[in-house]
């Protein structure tokens, strides 16, 4: 149960780790590197430049809140134990249960 809930939440739980510890770091140099390997697939490269854009944002609108670290231990706890309703087993929770 346990391996399933972090399986479930591991993206937002690496953005919320990425937000409170990762120093500012310049992607753009990351994702030029990454392009000039790929000079064929600039559709994929475009993609790329998105997602990091959006992750980029993401980590500015938690600095720009000032998130202290209890704030961050409870967001994880949010994160980890939200259901959505219905957990990959197929166990159905109580649409009553909300997190």
């Amino acid at each position: 149960m346990q391996l399933l809930l972090l399986e479930q939440s591991w993206a937002e739980l690496f953005v919320l780790g990425a937000a409170q510890y990762l120093l500012p770091l310049e992607f753009g140099q990351l994702v030029s590197y990454r392009g000039a390997l790929a000079h064929r697939d600039s559709e994929r490269t475009l993609a790329l430049l998105h997602e990091v854009k959006a992750f980029q944002d993401t980590l500015t609108k938690f600095k720009q809140l000032h998130v202290d670290p209890h704030e961050y231990a409870c967001l994880r706890a949010i994160v980890l134990f939200r259901t959505n309703g219905e957990l990959q087993t197929g166990l159905k929770v109580d649409s009553d249960f909300t997190v």
